[in-house]
């Protein structure tokens, strides 16, 4: 498609979209356990490979928003490309909140069978889909609130060169993920 004018040309990265094949299958695996619980170097590898599956969907989403920009591209609030991350950000909570309302007779059907009345419904549904990505019978939804928390972050810590490792709108962000940690440790 190039040598046309005004025709633009995607990089293809067929490396990338099998490896999101392969893994889509690995999640699959993850929660149907199609082959149990495997012991030894079999059950071992399976488990390694599994614990990299999610990641790698979130790396590679990343890589597919940013491919091809420089620093100077995103940094700072007059960089050309900053909003990338914005609009990719919002992109996914507008595809989140479709899902979530197809989700809505679903969800309510699992309410109805946990036998919780309106209140307590509407309460479990509000914290679910608004802190957890998931609500009654919608848990594979919460990738799309990550991945659109995410890109939200990076672009809060992109702005203004909060990209530094001194600046508290990238210094916030990054640490707040190691309360959990602490609260493992």
């Amino acid at each position: 498609m190039s040598g046309g004018r005004g025709i633009r040309s995607r990089a293809s990265y067929p490396g990338i979209d099998v490896a999101k094949l392969l893994m889509a299958f690995v999640v699959v695996e993850i929660h149907a356990r199609p082959f149990g619980l495997l012991d030894g170097l079999v059950g071992a590898l399976l488990v390694t490979v599994e614990n990299v599956a999610v990641p790698f969907f979130f790396i590679a989403s990343g890589f597919l928003c940013f491919r091809g920009l420089s620093e100077n591209d995103i940094v700072g609030r007059d960089a050309p490309k900053a909003g990338r991350a914005r609009r990719t950000a919002l992109r996914l909570l507008r595809l989140y909140a479709t899902w979530l309302l197809l989700f809505v007779p679903v969800s309510a059907f699992g309410s109805w069978l946990s036998g919780w009345g309106v209140v307590k419904s509407v309460a479990m549904w509000l914290r679910g889909a608004l802190l957890v990505g998931e609500t009654v019978f919608s848990w594979p939804l919460w990738y799309l609130l990550a991945a659109a928390v995410g890109f939200g972050l990076v672009y809060l810590m992109l702005g203004g060169g909060a990209s530094s490792a001194t600046h508290p709108r990238g210094v916030v962000p990054r640490h707040a993920g190691r309360v959990g940690d602490l609260r493992a440790a």
